[in-house]
């Protein structure tokens, strides 16, 4: 798992778990998040782009709370709903 800073092109955070820890990556990345958020950091300037096995409602709703932008391949057998919204 990587953090990236596209703005000044630099890694932030680098964690190689090895393939035996392939499925804690989402733990991973919502500890990195929640330890960044506690401390106050602004992280509305953030962008993740990750694969479908990030593909987590939960997930999607933190990241919407802390107002973070995402793009998340949905899994092919996923219900799509448009919601409504007020203008």
């Amino acid at each position: 798992m990587m953090y990236y800073d596209v703005s000044n092109n630099i890694p932030v955070s680098m964690t190689y778990n090895g393939p035996e820890n392939k499925n804690s990556e989402i733990s991973c990345l919502i500890d990195y998040l929640k330890e960044k958020h506690k401390n106050g950091e602004n992280l509305s300037n953030i962008l993740i782009i990750a694969d479908r096995g990030y593909f987590k409602y939960e997930l999607f709703k933190m990241l919407n709370d802390m107002s973070i932008k995402y793009v998340i391949r949905i899994k092919d057998n996923s219900k799509i709903e448009t919601l409504k919204t007020q203008t």
